[in-house]
């Protein structure tokens, strides 16, 4: 639209008058800035141009090698060190046959103590009928029962299988003659109650001299 009296020279310059502002903005925040400027880069884009923008790349990252293990130093060992591991060596051996010796002594012990124990309950056991033999003996013929017990402990130590078997057997050490001469001659020799009988109906009449030793206690 031109107006009357030259108005189209005036709208051309009421136009270029901000592209002038628009300059002089630029330029004075490229001086304020310095640094873009200075290194050629525009802070503004240009118009038409695409504005780029560059980001810092990072270093690669390379992995660190493993450290290798280091083997401890082995110390030395001194003359002083291995007399004293010497010596040490000979003490186990000496307290290994100590312990094997003991070992050896309690087993012995111990088998001895068993067989103790066993000979005393046995002893114990037939120590009860051997009593009651001789107290039932003495007062069936009237013989005194401390006598037939002194006997008894002097022939056999009060046991009713004492002997070899053949010549004198049983709790007074009946031989076979004389046994065959008493009442209870169809009795083993080796039954305490026949024997305390058989010894007590011999004192009673008189036969002591059979036990030359035992008899006269």
């Amino acid at each position: 639209m031109r107006e009357a009296g030259g108005g189209h020279h005036d709208l051309e310059v009421i136009l270029r008058r901000p592209t002038a502002v628009s300059l002089i903005v630029i330029c004075a925040t490229a001086l304020a800035t310095g640094s873009a400027v200075a290194l050629g880069q525009t802070p503004f884009p240009v118009y038409g141009d695409t504005p780029t923008t560059s980001t810092p790349v990072p270093d690669p990252v390379v992995p660190a090698a493993p450290a290798t293990p280091v083997a401890p130093a082995v110390p030395a060992v001194s003359s002083r060190e291995a007399e004293l591991q010497g010596q040490i060596a000979t003490l186990r051996r000496q307290l290994a046959r100590e312990r094997a010796k003991h070992r050896r002594q309690l087993r012995a012990v111990r088998t001895s103590a068993r067989a103790h124990v066993s000979r005393t309950l046995k002893d114990a056991v037939n120590q009860q009928p051997v009593q009651h033999a001789i107290a039932l003996a003495a007062a069936t013929f009237g013989v005194s029962e401390d006598k037939l017990r002194r006997v008894a402990s002097c022939e056999s130590t009060l046991n009713p299988s004492a002997g070899d078997g053949r010549r004198y057997v049983g709790l007074f050490q009946f031989g076979a003659p004389l046994w065959r001469a008493t009442p209870y001659r169809d009795f083993s020799r080796t039954d305490p109650y026949a024997a305390a009988l058989a010894a007590s109906w011999a004192f009673a009449r008189g036969m002591r001299s059979h036990w030359p030793v035992c008899g006269y206690r």
